[in-house]
């Protein structure tokens, strides 16, 4: 309950709601303001309902006790604690039930404020997060002194359950299948760095070696050197490489996109370099029919200006 002193009411502030009378937009000595309605401190005080605060009061709860949790949630609109970058942690796979996160025997409630694009209070339907848990102080300025603690969970990413099933399906085969055969069971555009540098050792293998010579429009592949497949065109060479586009940190460390390009002998200018995003590859010839046109738009324009510079002498 609100306790109402002579002259102001304690613990409320503009902002608040208190029901049924609506959202204070003004306190006096005399009188508290709803919009285009006053009324007296006593009779607020009488006929009052209940509170909710514009932001999250100081008060001490056992965050061991879901039922404390659920019944400070109710009582404000928006938090008083921002989370900072010296708050973050790192981040990990979370189920959240019932609007919470359980965690290390304490339960955390999903952070939103007036600093971030939403700040709605947020009730999650029960599912399982990317993101971290943080102990922060129930207050704009972190390090203010008096203010309580407040369990909160961030989210980076909400996790489809299509994405937790491919990666038991993928740790399975892992357990179960040869070398090989894992590589090729491998969505290329959900890596992790395990993946990626058995893809980057042995992509050879990958292939069919009975394409091999393989010739597109007067692009010729051929199994190589050093376990590469080389790459011949207008009497310049190159290889066939494997790059990575990172996407960040991701669950089950799912961070990378296999990217297939050709480096070439002849050049050291990167516009040269032909790459093929991860979507489009396949290990067969297709892959290498995209690489050719890469190839052969992107080589000629070097041979061209390097053709030029060489005439300019």
């Amino acid at each position: 309950m609100i306790i109402f002193n002579d002259c102001v009411p304690y613990n409320i502030s503009v902002g608040d709601e208190i029901k049924p009378y609506g959202i204070i937009t003004k306190i006096t000595p005399l009188y508290i303001v709803f919009g285009d309605k006053k009324f007296k401190h006593k009779t607020v005080s009488e006929k009052m309902v209940g509170v909710c605060y514009e932001k999250s009061p100081d008060i001490k709860i056992d965050w061991r006790n879901e039922v404390e949790v659920d019944d400070y949630y109710e009582k404000f609109q928006k938090w008083s604690a921002v989370i900072r970058m010296g708050d973050i942690g790192k981040c990990e796979l979370f189920q959240v039930k019932n609007n919470k996160i359980f965690h290390k025997g304490e339960y955390y409630l999903p952070y939103y404020s007036d600093y971030t694009s939403d700040s709605k209070k947020k009730y999650l339907k029960d599912c399982n997060i990317f993101g971290y848990c943080a102990k922060i102080f129930n207050s704009f300025w972190g390090l203010q002194k008096g203010k309580i603690t407040v369990n909160l969970f961030y989210i980076e990413e909400i996790i489809d359950d299509e994405v937790i099933s491919y990666n038991e399906k993928k740790l399975n085969n892992k357990r179960t299948l040869s070398t090989l055969e894992y590589m090729k069971s491998l969505d290329f555009n959900r890596l992790t760095s395990y993946d990626l540098n058995l893809i980057k050792q042995d992509y050879v293998l990958l292939f069919d070696k009975t394409i091999f010579p393989y010739t597109y429009k007067n692009v010729k592949f051929d199994i190589g050197d050093w376990n590469r497949i080389s790459v011949k065109h207008r009497n310049r060479e190159g290889y066939i490489n494997m790059d990575n586009s990172y996407y960040g940190s991701r669950p089950f460390g799912i961070d990378y996109g296999l990217i297939v390009e050709c480096l070439t002998y002849f050049t050291n200018e990167c516009r040269y370099v032909s790459r093929v995003e991860d979507k489009k590859i396949k290990f067969d010839t297709s892959i290498l029919d995209l690489i050719a046109e890469e190839v052969i738009k992107k080589w000629d324009l070097a041979i061209e200006n390097n053709a030029s510079l060489y005439h300019s002498w």
